[in-house]
């Protein structure tokens, strides 16, 4: 794996991590990092950075994995709601119990979660907002795309939301998923996957924005009789991203998405 230091994104080369259905805890290649600058002081943890290879080469990260019981919680009404979309407000998500809004996206077992600061003791410091719910509303779409796209053996790579969601129409995604697409893997959502993603304060201009995702993995990659691929077991286990997100002609899209295993400590309990 490639030890390195979060830095902001530079211009050139792209290259993302798959969110969901590698193992808990796991993404599935790498590259070489794309070169940058150092980051504000605030936001420079040290990271694993995993990135989507272009050239076949791969390597993996683990996490050790935990279960736990699902368990249901109400939302509040205190937190700005998404717009319409591809989701709906529910009264619980696995393995949540604190307040805030509850949504599963059309696929059946994606949900997010966004919480609220109710007690001036708890660990929520984003909260949503007018400027920033577009931008969590198109990283939303995005990852409903490539999760949508991972259902199916072929993996669609057809989908409206590639052009729509993401800055280079999907390729360097798609270049990852080819492979697993040609073994027959696809996506078993099974216990769930819970995205958590807030916006950094660093990074935020009018066209561009970081936005950190503490995602709780419950998915596998597995074969159409049910063997899971080599990498996959199931269980929960925590995925921690970063996404670079862009303005493009009026509309946000995702630019590169990867490890940032600060995230879910940022995130708090």
């Amino acid at each position: 794996m490639h030890h390195t230091i979060w830095r902001p994104l530079t211009t050139g080369a792209l290259a993302f991590t798959l969110l969901a259905c590698s193992d808990p805890g796991q993404s599935l290649d790498t590259i070489a990092p794309i070169a940058s600058t150092a980051a504000p002081g605030s936001t420079t943890p040290t990271t694993t950075t995993v990135l989507v290879d272009t050239t076949g080469s791969a390597s993996t990260t683990t996490t050790p994995t935990t279960t736990a019981s699902p368990t249901t919680a109400s939302p509040t009404a205190n937190t700005l709601a998404l717009t319409n979309g591809p989701w709906t407000v529910v009264d619980s998500i696995p393995e949540v119990t604190e307040p805030g809004l509850y949504y599963e996206l059309s696929l059946p077992g994606l949900y997010a979660y966004f919480p609220e600061k109710v007690n001036d003791d708890d660990p929520v410091f984003w909260n949503m907002n007018e400027a920033d719910r577009p931008i969590i509303e198109a990283y939303l779409n995005a990852q409903l795309t490539i999760n949508q796209a991972m259902l199916t053996r072929p993996m669609d790579f057809n989908l409206a939301g590639w052009n729509l969601y993401f800055e280079d129409g999907g390729a360097a995604m798609q270049q990852v998923l080819q492979p697993r697409s040609a073994a027959g893997l696809a996506l078993d959502v099974d216990l769930g996957i819970v995205m958590r993603p807030w916006i950094l304060e660093d990074g935020r201009s009018a066209t561009t924005a970081l936005v950190v995702d503490c995602v709780n993995n419950g998915s596998v990659l597995a074969q159409s009789d049910g063997t899971l691929a080599g990498t996959s077991s199931r269980g929960w286990g925590p995925n921690s991203y970063i996404a670079s997100m862009v303005l493009v002609d009026g509309a946000w899209k995702l630019e590169r998405l990867e490890d940032w295993e600060d995230a879910c400590a940022a995130f708090g309990p």
